[in-house]
């Protein structure tokens, strides 16, 4: 995407309301956006519904439209923890993009 942002990549740490909007702005202006959320639970505003995205068959899913309007144009990571170590990984959930697992 072009804007005024194209050079600049965001780690978009942020969950309900403001963070995840901010993070919108920043992708609608250009910004190479990449928000990285718990694995398993996500952001809590994916289940703020209805009304919920629905499939193919029409039937509601778990993604809310405000999760999906608040997140437009970011690619979506999860986050592991490791307990044990120090180690944390984080692993693509939607759009391939060039990024290897592990490894921002």
């Amino acid at each position: 995407m072009n804007g005024a942002l194209s050079h600049i990549r965001v780690l978009d740490l942020s969950r309900v309301l403001a963070g995840p909007w901010a993070g919108q702005i920043l992708a609608d202006l250009g910004a190479e956006v990449i928000k990285v959320e718990q694995p398993g639970k996500g952001d809590d505003t994916r289940a703020w519904g209805p009304p919920y995205l629905q499939d193919e068959q029409g039937l509601d899913t778990t993604e809310s439209a405000y999760y999906l309007s608040a997140n437009r144009g970011k690619k979506i990571r999860h986050h592991r923890y490791h307990p044990g170590s120090r180690t944390r990984t984080c692993s693509s959930t939607c759009q391939p993009d060039g990024y290897s697992a592990g490894k921002f």
